[in-house]
């Protein structure tokens, strides 16, 4: 097993090192189309050397990977780099499991650092205590699940926002956490149609994950919805 994992890791980068050469003669016409496709040989040769960078490093690529396609489809090449760098990256985690143990029982969601809260608002999944429904996506699920689950967490921030307006007090921050209140609700009127249509069409395991993800947004909104209730009964 050690061995086949070394073995795969060494292809790896002789893989990304090989291409990164071809890259490097591409005319510059067509560097713009190759720019991403070279940053992924690039995150899979350095995973494969430093897989304890894993945590740090994947987030920021599939943050800039999404930033970066606004929508577009994956070229073959790309597709291909990708599905290998995922392995890679599911490889790199069970490797080092005590890495996620003290993360995953935080008990604040919504991330306070800038870092952090980029990769949340574009949906990007929390490698520390996500990576179980992350692992078993494909590519082009994760490229179809991806807005939609930046959508969930912005909705789940909002609600977060207006619990923190209601906890301070006052009449303006209270009319505001009434107005998320119900921009929420009339969101995920909308949202959840699809929502529920993308989760059928995934693995069971991963549905299941995802809907307890929901769940997560379904607690905050109650929460809120009970204390705006309190107010009016005072």
């Amino acid at each position: 097993m050690v061995a086949s994992k070394r073995l795969r890791k060494h292809s790896a980068l002789v893989a990304s090192a090989l291409a990164l050469s071809l890259l490097s003669h591409i005319p510059a016409a067509f560097a713009d189309d190759t720019n991403q496709l070279e940053r992924c040989y690039e995150e899979l040769a350095v995973l494969s050397e430093s897989p304890l960078r894993t945590l740090d490093r994947y987030p920021r690529y599939l943050l800039q990977r999404h930033q970066a396609s606004q929508g577009s489809d994956l070229s073959e090449d790309l597709a291909r780099c990708e599905s290998q760098l995922s392995v890679l990256v599911a490889e790199n985690r069970q490797l080092n499991p005590g890495l996620l143990s003290r993360l995953c029982n935080q008990s604040e969601r919504v991330p306070r650092g800038y870092d952090d809260l980029q990769t949340y608002m574009m949906g990007i999944p929390s490698l520390q205590c996500e990576s179980q429904w992350f692992d078993a996506l494909t590519p082009a699920q994760w490229q179809q699940l991806q807005p939609q689950l930046a959508r969930i967490n912005a909705l789940e921030y909002d609600c977060t926002l207006a619990l923190e307006s209601l906890a301070r007090g006052g009449r303006l921050r209270e009319q505001l956490a009434q107005t998320t209140q119900r921009l929420i609700s009339l969101s995920r009127r909308v949202f959840t149609p699809r929502w529920n249509s993308t989760l059928n069409s995934l693995p069971a395991e991963v549905a299941l994950a995802l809907t307890e993800r929901e769940s997560q947004l379904d607690q905050c909104e109650r929460l809120l919805t009970d204390q705006l209730a309190v107010i009016h009964v005072e």
